[in-house]
């Protein structure tokens, strides 16, 4: 399996405006698309694409965000440099080539599993989701599922809006001290919202399931690579057995398409973390930040073509 640059180029055609600003911008013959989080406007989401192979030129590149940033907030941004994230071991190299300090990001490395042992549910570890199949089967009937479209975007909406409202609930029983983990439950909802309401954009591939004629479980994802699909969403009813129906059913779809799929990160939670390692992933992407200083941004080298005039896109 060869890895992708990272879930970036999948991402910066999905998440929603409230969780990442996107700009295209062209100065001179220096072209490239860069996001960044709305929260926190000196770091990247992804270094600048497409990903130039030519260490002076990426550093000119990161010089020219950095400006950006610097130019695009009425806050003052911090004057120490640049943090970039969502990088694989192949681009955290070329960061260190040009003098980043780089380490591991493990709440966003990707879990990783093969399309077919999901979808026929093979193997010891997962035995405990064959017998939760088995279950929602005899307890719940057969639950039927349609290709997610235009058409069924409503249904896929109301189950996130009864997954979050069952989300709130629990929080307001058992509130979590990490502000991160509010936002985070935020921008997981209004993405996967956003996503729906701009179908007609997005070139998404999801099924919704029905139980008794009513929308339970929705999931949906995007093309990464020609072995590999990215998963981005999964929200379903509070049914024993329906998340793993859910999963095993959407997988067994795919698997003559796609050897992989990756279900993306645990973003550190340890509930989600416990979820995707019982899953039995065969293998674990590592993601990686990197880390700027201004001196470096502002270095001779760095600075080059950057006087020139900036055009957004």
């Amino acid at each position: 399996m060869r890895d992708p640059p990272s879930q970036l180029n999948a991402y910066l055609s999905y998440l929603a405006s409230q969780q990442v600003s996107i700009k295209a911008y062209i100065a001179s013959d220096l072209r490239f698309l860069v996001g960044w989080s709305l929260e926190s406007r000196h770091a990247l989401y992804g270094p600048p694409l497409p990903l130039t192979e030519d260490p002076a030129r990426l550093l000119e590149q990161l010089s020219h965000c950095y400006r950006l940033l610097r130019s695009s907030t009425a806050k003052e941004l911090p004057s120490n440099g640049l943090y970039v994230f969502l990088l694989n071991r192949e681009w955290a190299k070329s960061f260190e080539a040009i003098g980043a300090r780089v380490f591991p990001t493990p709440e966003d490395d990707n879990y990783i599993y093969r399309a077919d042992q999901v979808g026929k549910l093979r193997g010891k570890r997962l035995k405990a989701h064959r017998e939760n199949v088995r279950h929602f089967s005899r307890a719940f009937g057969e639950l039927e599922d349609r290709e997610l479209d235009a058409g069924r975007a409503k249904d896929a909406e109301a189950v996130i809006r009864r997954w979050t409202r069952y989300k709130i609930s629990q929080l307001v029983k058992r509130p979590v001290k990490s502000l991160g983990f509010y936002r985070g439950l935020r921008d997981d909802h209004s993405t996967a919202i956003d996503s729906l309401r701009n179908f007609a954009n997005i070139s998404l591939n999801g099924r919704v399931f029905y139980s008794n004629g009513e929308p339970v479980g929705y999931i949906s994802g995007l093309h990464l690579t020609e072995d590999t699909f990215l998963v981005l969403n999964q929200k379903n009813d509070r049914l024993r057995g329906l998340s793993e129906t859910v999963f095993h059913r959407f997988a067994e779809s795919l698997m003559d398409r796609y050897t992989y799929l990756n279900d993306g990160a645990d973003a550190g939670i340890a509930s989600l973390r416990f979820q995707k390692e019982h899953w039995g992933p065969c293998r674990i992407l590592n993601t990686y930040g990197a880390f700027l200083s201004r001196e470096m941004l502002f270095s001779r080298r760095a600075e080059g073509r950057n006087e020139s005039s900036t055009a957004p896109n």
